[in-house]
């Protein structure tokens, strides 16, 4: 007698796994057997034994899309040997719907790139354009207008950058001219001046020109150039007075490697009666006058 079914029973669900029970009769001891379980046409479990009475519980999954979805139906079928050995009985068992949706607090990717996460056995979205998704943010929002960097007028803009289908597109442009005033130069004549002034950029408009100046009848005379304050460290302001007033330059700017700090030099030395803490007060009281007169030469 071949081997067969006591008995195939549905007994319950547990999340999205199908529990089954069954037992198997009239079995030759020493033959191995397989119990094999079919959806669809298609292979989903199989167990292996070997010839004894065989009464236990099965469990094994199916696809969520089908058991949320209305009943279903398997088949359980015996075999000797294998799901492809000599076949010895079968049973259609009817699956109820499973309820079961989701495991409490897991989370999962849908389209495009919504994060949902189980709450109260439903799937909930909590975050769209998710980067756990694989959403990768855009590089700028498009339209988006960034300044990087003025003329010196604060107001034109020399350099920029666009957002143009999801990335930076930098431009650029001349500043207007901008020029100091005019200053009065030499006398070239008894009737005409020299002016200059800077320009930016250099050279945009004319930085010397020709003037007609009376003054510069009455020869001009300037004093010698004379040091004023340093500026800073390699920089120091010289003036001078010339006749007539503002016939020519009367300040300038020139470099000077004396604006820099110098430390005063420190030699040590024993002075009788006071040893060397009396030697390093007394140089210290020098450093002091001595930095305090280099600022008054300045």
């Amino acid at each position: 007698m071949a081997a067969n079914w006591e008995y195939v029973i549905f007994d319950r669900w547990e999340n999205n796994t199908a529990q089954i029970k069954s037992k198997v009769i009239n079995i030759s001891i020493g033959t191995w057997y397989a119990l094999c379980v079919y959806y669809n046409g298609i292979l989903i479990k199989d167990y292996i034994f070997e010839g004894l009475n065989w009464d236990r519980w099965l469990s094994f999954s199916i696809p969520a899309s089908d058991i949320n979805n209305g009943n279903v139906t398997i088949s359980v079928e015996l075999y000797r040997n294998s799901c492809e050995g000599i076949y010895q009985d079968s049973v259609a068992l009817y699956i109820p719907q499973n309820d079961f949706v989701c495991e409490e607090d897991t989370q999962r990717c849908i389209e495009p790139y919504t994060l949902q996460q189980c709450q109260n056995n439903e799937w909930v979205s909590i975050e769209e354009n998710s980067e756990s998704c694989g959403y990768v943010p855009p590089v700028c929002t498009e339209g988006t207008h960034e300044v990087l960097e003025y003329c010196t007028d604060g107001i034109t803009e020399k350099r920029w950058r666009d957002c143009v289908n999801n990335q930076w597109i930098e431009n650029s442009q001349e500043c207007p001219c901008e020029c100091s005033d005019w200053l009065n130069a030499e006398c070239i004549n008894e009737t005409q001046r020299r002016q200059v002034r800077t320009c930016t950029p250099a050279g945009c408009e004319i930085e010397e020109q020709i003037i007609y100046d009376g003054s510069c009848a009455t020869p001009c005379t300037c004093t010698p150039w004379l040091n004023a304050e340093c500026i800073n460290e390699t920089q120091r302001r010289i003036v001078r007075t010339c006749t007539p007033t503002g016939c020519d330059i009367e300040e300038l700017v020139i470099e000077d490697s004396s604006c820099a700090a110098k430390p005063f030099p420190i030699v040590p030395v024993i002075i009788a009666g006071g040893g060397l803490a009396a030697a390093y007060f007394i140089l210290k009281k020098k450093q002091k006058l001595f930095n305090q007169k280099k600022q008054i030469d300045r």
